[in-house]
């Protein structure tokens, strides 16, 4: 159901926006691009499957001077955890663009792991968050998750060098 504090979500943060959705799982894609439609139904879905395709998307935008995505969705295993490091710290720290350094990139995982919490947020990850167990559970997982990044953060412009 598309509520009032929804719509707030939208025009804050989000407002003619896109967000890129790394995910290598076509399955977890599924639920996520169900969950992300159900409350920003406004908001464009971009899916890569792997960090190469990011990265290319990513530098296709700059190259094109596209808008970038607002916030960028990282499964951590892609299907390694390595791949989704590199992704990470190429972005991050490896860059010469500054415009990518300050995208949000929040941290999508099946993995509980302290040693992955750590490293995700050593690396320059702005969030890590544990995917939900069911189905069931993974729209009120985005709610909680865009309350956060759509109301209560104010994000960079994404496009500013």
């Amino acid at each position: 159901m598309h509520t009032d504090s929804t719509s707030k979500l939208v025009r804050n943060n989000f407002q003619g926006g896109s967000l890129l959705v790394i995910e290598d799982n076509a399955d977890h894609w599924l639920l996520i691009q169900h969950g992300l439609q159900t409350i920003l139904p406004e908001v464009r879905l971009t899916r890569v499957a792997t960090a190469q395709e990011a990265t290319d998307y990513l530098q296709d935008c700059v190259t094109r001077q596209l808008s970038l995505p607002r916030l960028v969705l990282l499964d951590l295993y892609l299907p390694t955890r390595e791949a989704g490091f590199a992704f990470l710290n190429a972005i991050k720290t490896f860059t010469p663009i500054s415009t990518l350094r300050r995208l949000p990139i929040v941290i999508l995982s099946s993995s509980d792991h302290l040693d992955d919490i750590g490293q995700a947020y050593e690396s320059g990850a702005s969030s890590y968050f544990t995917k939900p167990t069911f189905p069931q559970e993974w729209t009120a997982y985005f709610q909680a998750i865009f309350e956060y990044w759509g109301r209560t953060v104010t994000l960079p412009d994404s496009n500013a060098s």
